[in-house]
């Protein structure tokens, strides 16, 4: 069974797994035993253990898939700043991509950032999350600048 997706940044398709409580691989969600260790696996663990896998696999999937724009971000930089010495109005239009950015990261928190769940990989996403969100405000204050400077060179 697949989780079927309705938004790429907050909601990938995830195929389940369950986690083995003793050797900690991941296994086939109707497994009745690891076929790794031979652990029985309880179908109460199966079920919650499903749930935190999928959990934290959509949360680092849609942690990528955010992370990507960032490549982006000194595009943008070195756009505004044409646009400083052009046109002002390509410094407004190049706020978009950040703060759509940071509506992203903030979505991402409040969907996967609630829960610090203890797992190398989504403790990383997280960490990520959190460098993005930086990342992005910081380039939307340093437009911010830009476009005050600008008012007032031209004023």
């Amino acid at each position: 069974m697949e989780v079927k997706p309705d938004a790429p940044f907050t909601n990938p398709r995830v195929t389940p797994f369950i986690k083995c409580s003793c050797c900690a691989r991941l296994i086939e969600c109707h497994s009745a035993f690891c076929p790794y260790c031979r652990e029985e696996i309880d179908s109460r663990y199966a079920e919650l253990s499903r749930l935190v896998v999928v959990y934290q696999t959509a949360a680092v999937s849609s942690a990528n898939t955010i992370k990507t724009a960032e490549l982006g971000a000194a595009l943008i930089f070195v756009a505004s700043f044409i646009g400083f010495w052009f046109t002002p109005s390509l410094i407004i239009a190049n706020l978009l991509t950040p703060i759509i950015s940071v509506v992203a990261v903030g979505v991402w928190f409040y969907r996967f950032g609630r829960f610090r769940l203890n797992d190398d990989e989504y403790l990383k996403a997280w960490r990520d999350m959190r460098k993005s969100l930086t990342l992005w405000l910081a380039l939307i204050g340093v437009q911010i600048l830009a476009v005050i400077y600008v008012w007032k060179l031209h004023s």
